[in-house]
């Protein structure tokens, strides 16, 4: 009896957790939302920034916020095939993090490995 009431008490303390995750991540969306509409920099002009930057295709870009700090981020395969992820920041519009992604290269490399075994 006592493993059941342990179990159910898991179970309650689990959902619980997860109900506030959620809120959390949904005053997180709407924060972002607002900071979005009131941003100097809209997503047409970071997507712009982002091609200067990295000439190729924008596959991505959505709003974000880190610590205290709102920008674009923008995805970008370049002429290369390789997947750029840039940073545009909200208000100056300036690029504040470039960098290769490296979660898909990642994927290549499991890919790669399963065809030579």
């Amino acid at each position: 009896m006592k493993k059941l009431h342990t179990i159910i008490s898991t179970l309650v303390i689990s959902a619980t957790l997860a109900g506030a995750v959620f809120a959390v991540q949904a005053k997180e969306t709407v924060n972002d939302a607002v900071a979005a509409k009131s941003a100097n920099i809209t997503m047409e002009h970071a997507i712009n920034i982002a091609l200067s930057t990295v000439p190729g295709t924008v596959v991505k870009a959505e709003f974000d916020s880190e610590k205290g700090q709102t920008f674009w981020e923008v995805e970008v395969v370049d002429i290369n095939q390789q997947t750029i992820d840039l940073e545009i920041d909200s208000n100056t519009g300036a690029v504040i993090k470039q960098q290769v992604d490296m979660a898909d290269h990642e994927d290549e490399e499991i890919e790669e490995e399963d065809y030579v075994h």
